[in-house]
């Protein structure tokens, strides 16, 4: 049976002189704690949404209210 990939590479360090040399741990970046969200009121969401405002509509190559 053959050896696995595993084996083989440790097989050829052995024979090769190589040493296993561990990385350097890195820490990571600490996470910040999450950001409070605003509470909207239904008015507020209209308004950031565009709702309220007027649309128009082309008729007779003029702009006209709806």
């Amino acid at each position: 049976m053959n050896p696995t990939f595993r084996d083989q590479l440790k097989q050829w360090k052995k024979e090769n002189g190589m040493q296993h040399k561990d990385p350097p741990i890195v820490e990571s970046p600490k996470k910040s704690p999450p950001k409070k969200m605003d509470k909207l009121s239904e008015s507020d969401l209209r308004y950031l949404m565009g709702t309220g405002r007027p649309t128009y509509r082309r008729n007779k190559g003029a702009l006209r209210q709806r």
